[in-house]
């Protein structure tokens, strides 16, 4: 990961170069654009999902999309393609306003590795 790096290609040399993959070189397509264009997949995947695990009292809030009443020009997408060949990992990241997002993983499985630190707040 120390040597990662993002460049923009076509969707057809990705995917040509899918089953290249190996432990040292993952990598994964991201395209904020594909679902809001396509209107007929957006339909498929529905609106925000309420998983039976949610208590109620998060599951109120995630029954609105209050990015609605951002400027279109600032407004980040609720909908994303995020195709990841095997191996694909990310580092640590924070989507754009702290975005949650729920994941499907169509076919394979997809590992979480979790730090859990004490954090002392100061007044």
């Amino acid at each position: 990961m120390t040597e990662a790096v993002t460049v923009s290609v076509p969707l057809y040399k990705f995917y040509k170069n899918m089953k290249k993959a190996h432990p040292n070189s993952g990598c994964y397509l991201k395209d904020e654009l594909f679902i809001p264009m396509r209107p007929e997949f957006r339909k498929d995947i529905g609106d925000n999902v309420k998983p039976p695990y949610l208590i109620e009292i998060i599951a109120k809030y995630v029954k609105e999309d209050f990015f609605e009443i951002f400027p279109e020009d600032v407004r980040p997408w609720n909908a994303m393609l995020l195709w990841g060949t095997k191996y694909s990992r990310s580092s640590l990241d924070m989507d754009p306003y702290n975005w949650t997002a729920t994941s499907t993983v169509i076919r394979g499985h997809k590992r979480w590795k979790v730090a859990i630190y004490d954090i002392v707040l100061l007044h």
